[in-house]
C-alpha cells in the first residue's frame, strides 16, 4: 500500500473522529442464543445473533432517554422524515446469525440530513436472513408550515 493511500485514510479517520461524525453518537452491541428444537433432530447446533452498530439519532424532546438501550427500540417517532433537530444522523448495523443451522449475515446503513425545510435519507439494507436487499434514496421538501409546528 502506498504512503499516499495511507496518509489519506488516517486523514479520513481523523476528519470522522474530530469533525464531530461520531459525537453524540451511541456504540451498542447484543447477543441472543437459543436451542433450536426441529423434527427431533437434536444434532443440529445453537441458533444465535450477535449484533454490533453504532447510531446517532436525535430524539423529540418528549422521549425519555434512557441509561442503557437494548438495541431494538421502536418509537413511532423514528419513522417521522423530518426529525428531532437539524443535522446528520446514521445508523450502522451488522448482525451474524445462526438459524436452525444455516448462518446469514444482516446488515443496515441509512444516513440521514435534515434541516425545518429540507431532508435527504439513503438508505441499504441487506436481510440475508431473509434473502431480503433493499436500497433507497429520498428528498424531500416541506413547502407549508404545519399547524402543529412551534418554530
Amino acid at each position: 500500500m502506498s504512503y499516499a493511500r495511507i496518509i489519506s485514510y488516517l486523514v479520513l479517520a481523523s476528519s470522522f473522529v474530530l469533525g464531530g461524525f461520531f459525537s453524540n453518537s451511541t456504540i451498542y452491541t447484543s447477543a441472543t442464543m437459543g436451542t433450536p428444537y426441529v423434527n427431533d433432530k437434536l444434532n443440529i447446533e445453537d441458533d444465535y445473533k450477535y449484533t454490533f452498530g453504532i447510531r446517532k439519532i436525535a430524539l423529540f424532546p418528549y422521549q425519555v432517554k434512557n441509561n442503557f438501550y437494548k438495541g431494538n427500540e421502536k418509537h413511532l417517532s423514528d419513522n417521522a422524515l423530518f426529525g428531532a433537530v437539524e443535522g446528520l444522523e446514521y445508523l450502522i448495523s451488522a448482525s451474524s446469525i445462526r438459524n436452525q443451522g444455516h448462518e446469514y449475515i444482516d446488515q443496515e446503513y441509512w444516513l440521514k440530513w435534515s434541516n425545518n425545510k429540507f431532508v435527504t435519507k439513503f438508505k441499504y439494507l441487506d436481510k440475508g436472513s431473509r434473502d431480503l436487499q433493499v436500497a433507497s434514496a429520498d428528498a424531500r421538501y416541506k413547502i407549508f408550515k404545519s399547524l402543529y409546528c412551534t418554530k
